[in-house]
């Protein structure tokens, strides 16, 4: 599904899976949206978050347990 901003095209709404809350994604520098939404998909592999950012929530969370 197509996500517009001020009647554009800026990104897309898709779900990893059925029964899951959606994603946003949109482009970034010289990457096609169409591009984008593969990669997301190909990296949702047993989540709904595609892995790396999946890394980087559970890197902060466990780091902010250290420091508090």
């Amino acid at each position: 599904v197509p996500l517009l901003v001020g009647g554009r095209v800026a990104g897309t709404v898709l779900r990893s899976r059925s029964g899951v809350r959606p994603l946003y994604v949109s482009p970034g520098h010289l990457v096609s949206l169409e591009t984008s939404a593969d990669l997301v998909l190909a990296s949702c592999t047993r989540f709904r978050l595609p892995e790396p950012v999946r890394a980087a929530h559970k890197l902060a969370g466990d780091q902010n347990l250290l420091y508090s």
